[in-house]
């Protein structure tokens, strides 16, 4: 299907969205597993593996099951819990993140998580009233930020900058944003956290490509002083260009956000959105010159080299990629984790080996 197609419309069943029959992952046998090196306490940078995955849909079941003992130090979800902001979609989803053996699970919703939008119950919407509408946004974030979602540490972030100290020591510096242009024939209504191509969220003013106009927040900004200080950028749409190609050939990731990462450099930016844009590359970028970036961004503008990553196929339905080397500011590697083929989970989640430096002792 289309990625940038609108979601389809809500059915109304009381204050409960009600799921629509999709057919299942299926749940291969258990398969063997990745070893893990402990890491020793003496050194200052940590080889981390972090689960990268998204477009998940309401599933309750990845398409292969983890190996046994995979060891994971976080696990990243980069939007779209379900197929159009359905709580029991969110009960699946949440059921799939519990089963993941990981100490931190980090979130973001996507256009279809409706319902998570805290701009849901101002929308006019022929199927809800406002109150109804209000209900429906109190009830997914209370069940995303439950007792039980918090005993799992499955934690829905906010837009923008935090850190996280991963129980392995190793500190994890990221930013995140759930928005993505909507399609002019879309309206507010049927796109969760959308806003106009021309508007751009995430450059300050003098920074972006000449045609958008500055829209940020402190929450959205994306500042000069965090270039090179960002481990992983998390979006739930691709930046233009870079996996962001759909099934009948056109480029719909978000320029704006490109822009913002070719500022800011972060060592991986994960996404999904595109379900056709599924894979991994590694994008090494030329120095900038005096004249800075251009004024608008082209797919070869200050790109050194782009490389295919296919990562290694591990028995039990992941794939590695050992990303330990980048480095700060050189280079990006791109993944496109969306998960859903067609009507199914079909694709692996990617895991990610990098390595971050120890949190500093208090």
């Amino acid at each position: 299907m289309s990625e940038v197609k609108k979601p389809p419309r809500l059915h109304r069943q009381g204050l409960l969205f009600s799921s629509r029959k999709r057919k299942r992952s299926p749940s291969p046998a258990k398969e063997p597993t990745i070893p893990h090196n402990p890491q020793s306490p003496e050194k200052k940078i940590i080889k981390t593996s972090i689960l990268i995955l998204s477009d998940t849909h309401g599933n309750s079941a990845l398409p292969s099951l983890l190996p046994e003992n995979l060891h994971l130090d976080a696990v990243i979800h980069c939007g779209d819990l379900s197929q159009s902001g359905e709580i029991e979609d969110y009960k699946r989803t949440l059921d799939l993140l519990k089963a993941i053996p990981a100490s931190i699970k980090l979130v973001i919703p996507g256009n279809h998580d409706l319902s998570l939008d805290p701009a849901f119950p101002t929308h006019s919407s022929p199927t809800f009233s406002a109150t109804e509408r209000q209900d429906l946004y109190a009830q997914a974030l209370e069940l995303w930020t439950s007792p039980s979602a918090k005993e799992a540490r499955i934690i829905l972030l906010d837009p923008g900058f935090q850190t996280f100290t991963l129980s392995n020591g190793a500190n994890l510096h990221i930013y995140t944003t759930p928005y993505t242009p909507f399609p002019p024939t879309v309206s507010t209504s049927e796109w969760a956290f959308g806003h106009p191509s021309s508007q751009d969220i995430y450059n300050p003013p003098g920074s972006g490509i000449w045609y958008s106009t500055p829209s940020g927040t402190p929450q959205t900004l994306i500042q000069d002083e965090k270039r090179g200080g960002v481990d992983v950028l998390i979006s739930h749409g691709p930046p233009r260009y870079r996996l962001d190609r759909t099934e009948e050939g056109e480029n719909v990731g978000c320029k704006n956000i490109w822009r913002a990462v070719r500022r800011c450099r972060p060592r991986v930016h994960a996404f999904g959105h595109v379900h056709a844009g599924y894979g991994a590359d590694v994008v090494r970028r030329r120095e900038e010159g005096k004249e800075g970036l251009p004024r608008d961004d082209d797919i070869d503008d200050g790109i050194e080299e782009v490389k295919k990553v296919d990562g290694r196929m591990v028995e039990g339905g992941v794939r590695l990629i050992e990303a330990k080397g980048a480095r700060k500011g050189g280079e990006t590697l791109f993944v496109n984790a969306a998960l859903m083929g067609d009507e199914v989970l079909e694709r692996a989640p990617w895991v990610v080996e990098i390595e971050l430096e120890r949190a500093k002792a208090n």
